[in-house]
């Protein structure tokens, strides 16, 4: 097994430098003809040709070896259940200008030598390495500027010598120095923004995690490093372009802000960053921007050439694969297919399947099954059934025999394996019963054919859900009904998947939501973890879902742990049309949720000034406490934007407010660093020598205490704690918990 693993390794690095190659060749010329994305996207190249790399190889079977191949050795496999005579099989793997021949044995499947064992360790170690350095270089960046705000839009604490960036591959967002408005006008700053949302709205941290991770699976590569270098480049003049399609007419304004933000900011190891260093060539970004936007047919020319492109290397990388021919003798030829299908060695990966372990035969038995059905070889599929193989097998990533037969839509597969026993209602981790991925194709043949076999039509698979709300979710008319005939429960909840009327929200869909409404669904049930129907189409901003609720009298002030009210949800997502519709519906605009604070804290947390004002026009009080999250002015402190904190304290917030748990505005502002916002709340009476309990302590059994100076000593603010010092703070009298 792990020699076979590091021969796909091999395979998959030769296939990947081999695109590597062709991009680098190809990418100036797509610059010059179809511009800067085409070029970008050229680079898709490189993961489909390691994909195709790794994909299995041609797979042919045939009755007999040609006669010139009939000197190869020839072993005698014995037979899974049957007790016919063994059969003579051999394998062969045809190279280009020869025919290899190799018996098919225990032996041949033996653990692997010394040289490839530890090469596949080297190898490991590297790409550990490689990811490591990248992941400390990262942590080491964001702790020493302080960037742990759980905002929209990160500000630093401390210093003022990062971004702009986009920062986080699984929730991007965009970090900002300190003095942004002071650094650049208005409109550059819109610029910039712009470009870092472009990088947003494209998905490119997510690019750039798939681009690390092949950079790091191939640390040995020095093309590997060269094409990450030029790929980066690519990214940032494909935002460039695609931001000039907004913004055209600021070309000359565009350049001189990449200019003038060269000697001004930090770059983060992972990060997109408006700013350039030696992989973004400036000089390249600033001549690009001369050039003026593409022709759509000649957009379109790109595309079309590009999707030829990566169709052809992906092709050309599998059709380099050798193709695998199994030889059968013998007149028992389904009894031997099994069996060359079935082959396991000792040491083979089960799948992480239980039985699979205890008996490894049996569960390369069922994997060869599953492969057979994958690949609608019904004959293959027939003989391993008629030899005994385990109908209810379960392969870890792909399912049950059953499953997979209903996922690819083989009918008269599934009509075979219920017929042999297989358990209709068998959940497969990540794909769930048969019945439910029956609804998630939207094929109602299919969920008949399991209904009538027996098939649980409320059957739950932990993290899959049930069919009902997969019908939902995928928008199937035809089969919601269809399942709510068969007795579906309309409110069954599914945790992380909440219930089918919330999945039919999310998806938009006021057909599936009044037919699920009419069955009984309830507007008002909390689906842990998922919210409310109101939270959802608050949450997704979906106004004719939120008007047909609010109309049938759904409550405005249901409040879902974990989301909080509608309105604080539409708060938190800056939907100011969200918000007035839920005011004007009679919305609390002080409404707490216990964990998730009130509609003006989240919208101080998120830095939103346009969302604050109508909160605060609207009659919000400012002073609310939401324990764990403090109130807005304490929000204000801890995120550090000093023009929201002056605006709070304009409509009368208190600067010495105190909520058990998150202190004052002046100890949050010196917990988080922020100097500037210390020094305007003591000029607006903050007390530097406030002593407030910070809550019980479950260890020790003592009340514990902070105050100003001891949280800035605490997190080593020494700028602060010597300003505390100047206004008269007295040390503490013992160091301060965090």
């Amino acid at each position: 097994m792990t020699s076979d693993f590091f021969d796909l390794m091999v395979q998959a690095a030769i296939g990947t430098s081999a695109a590597m190659l062709l991009v680098l060749v190809l990418r100036r010329r797509a610059h010059a003809a179809f511009g800067a994305r085409t070029a970008y996207a050229l680079w898709l190249i490189v993961p489909i040709a390691m994909i195709a790399s790794l994909l299995p190889a041609d797979f042919v079977v045939t009755d007999s070896a040609p006669k010139a191949e009939r000197r190869a050795p020839v072993v005698e496999v014995p037979a899974l259940t049957d007790n016919d005579a063994p059969a003579p099989l051999t394998e062969t793997r045809p190279k280009t200008g020869t025919t290899a021949q190799k018996a098919l044995t225990r032996t041949n499947a033996a653990a692997p030598t010394v040289p490839d064992g530890w090469l596949m360790v080297l190898w490991l170690a590297g790409t550990c390495a490689s990811l490591g350095a990248l992941a400390y270089g990262q942590r080491r960046f964001m702790r020493r500027h302080g960037l742990r705000a759980r905002t929209n839009t990160l500000r630093v604490s401390r210093h003022a010598d990062v971004g702009p960036a986009v920062l986080g591959f699984m929730t991007p967002r965009i970090v900002v120095p300190t003095d942004f408005r002071d650094a650049y006008n208005r409109l550059e700053r819109r610029l910039i923004l712009a470009h870092e949302q472009a990088h947003i709205r494209a998905g490119d941290m997510q690019t750039n995690a798939l681009a690390i991770a092949i950079r790091s699976l191939n640390w040995f590569n020095p093309l590997a490093y060269i094409a990450y270098g030029l790929f980066r480049a690519d990214q940032e003049m494909a935002c460039d372009e695609r931001v000039m399609r907004r913004f055209g007419q600021h070309r000359r304004l565009y350049a001189e802000t990449l200019l003038k933000s060269q000697l001004m900011g930090e770059r983060a190891p992972l990060g997109c960053s408006w700013f350039g260093d030696t992989r973004h060539p400036l000089k390249d970004r600033v001549a690009k921007l001369a050039r003026r936007e593409l022709s759509p047919a000649r957009r379109m020319l790109g595309v079309t050439l590009l999707l030829g492109a990566t169709s052809l290397s992906g092709m050309a990388a599998w059709a380099t694969l050798a193709t695998q021919v199994i030889y059968i003798e013998g007149d028992n030829t389904a009894g031997r297919l099994a069996q060359a299908d079935s082959f396991i060695s000792p040491d083979m990966d089960t799948g992480g399947d239980s039985t699979a372990q205890q008996d490894p035969l049996k569960a390369a038995q069922g994997a060869a099954l599953v492969d057979a059905i994958m690949e609608r070889r019904r004959d293959h599929a027939r003989a391993f059934l008629k030899a005994g193989v385990d109908v209810n097998y379960h392969r870890k990533g792909d399912g049950t025999p059953l499953s997979v037969a209903v996922l690819v839509r083989d009918r008269e597969m599934v009509d075979m394996l219920i017929k042999a026993g297989a358990d209709v209602n068998k959940p497969a981790l990540g794909d769930g019963t048969p019945l439910l991925v029956a609804a998630r194709n939207r094929d109602a043949a299919m969920v008949a054919t399991l209904l009538e076999a027996g098939a649980d039509v409320n059957g739950y698979s932990p993290g899959d859900g049930t069919a009902l709300i997969a019908a939902a979710r995928s928008g199937d008319k035809a089969v919601v009904e269809q399942l709510l005939k068969a007795g579906a429960k309309v409110n069954q909840v599914a945790p992380g998947d909440g219930t089918a009327l919330l999945a039919a929200i999310e998806r938009d869909d006021p057909a599936i939501m009044e037919m699920l409404m009419a069955a009984g669904a309830d507007l008002n049930m909390v689906a842990p973890g998922d919210g409310t129907a109101l939270t959802m189409a608050a949450q997704m901003s979906h106004d004719r879902v939120l008007d047909r609720l609010i109309k049938l009298g759904a409550d405005v002030n249901k409040a879902a742990p974990g989301d909080g009210t509608p309105l604080l949800v539409a708060a938190r997502n800056g939907d100011t049309a969200i918000v007035k519709k839920l005011l004007a519906a009679g919305a609390d605009i002080d409404g707490y949720s216990p964990g998730d604070g009130t509609a003006l804290i989240a919208a101080v947390q998120a830095s939103d000034q346009a969302m604050i004002e109508l909160l605060l026009e609207a009659g919000a009080d400012v002073n609310k406490a939401a324990p764990g999250d403090g109130n807005a002015l304490i929000m204000a402190a801890a995120v550090g934007d000093l023009a929201i904190v002056k605006r709070l304290m304009d409509a009368g917030a208190d600067v010495n407010g105190f909520v058990l748990g998150d202190e004052t505005p002046l100890i949050t502002a010196s917990r988080a660093g922020h100097l500037e916002v210390v020094e305007y709340l003591i000029s607006k009476g903050a007390n530097v020598n406030a002593r407030v309990p910070a809550g019980q302590d479950w260890q020790r059994r003592s009340e514990r205490y902070r105050s100003p100076l001891g949280q800035a000593l605490r997190y080593e603010h020494n700028d602060i704690a010597d300003y505390l010092r100047e206004k008269g703070a007295t040390e503490p009298k013992e160091p301060e918990d965090r």
